[in-house]
């Protein structure tokens, strides 16, 4: 099942076993997303712009996104949840590392599967499915 985790563990979510992410797989998303982050070269051009002022000067806006942004998916609603927080993320020219919602990861996979196939940049978003507090540095992975 899309998406895999390098250490093949799996928990039981929604009647199917679902790939549960190590802290390796975080970080091999993580530099996926650095790696993708600096294709994201239109904002400026599409989202900035010059003010007008009162005066013998020019005011500009320029965008900058701020880099690899990670996300947390509510558990519900499951797809909602998890859209509502990549899409901000992502339009400001962002590159994403999201975790599922753990009680409910089936919408995340769909969305993971369709946007592998779409034309966002490689490592744009990637999403891992697990508990969060697992993928935190000096957390205790069980294994199921």
């Amino acid at each position: 099942m899309f998406p895999r985790s390098e250490s093949g563990r799996t928990y039981e979510a929604e009647g199917q076993n679902v790939a549960r992410a190590s802290r390796k797989d975080a970080r091999d998303a993580v530099r996926a997303a650095r790696a993708a982050f600096s294709s994201a070269d239109k904002l400026p051009h599409v989202l900035g712009g010059s003010n007008p002022v009162a005066g013998p000067y020019f005011t500009f806006t320029v965008p900058e996104p701020t880099g690899v942004v990670a996300v947390l998916a509510p558990p519900e609603p499951a797809l909602g949840g998890l859209v509502s927080r990549i899409l901000p993320a992502l339009v400001g020219g962002n590159a994403v590392v999201a975790v599922a919602s753990e009680a409910h990861p089936l919408a995340a996979i769909e969305l993971a599967e369709a946007l592998a196939t779409s034309d966002l940049p490689r490592g744009a978003v990637n999403i891992l499915t697990a508990s969060g507090t697992s993928l935190r540095p000096g957390s205790r992975d069980t294994w199921t």
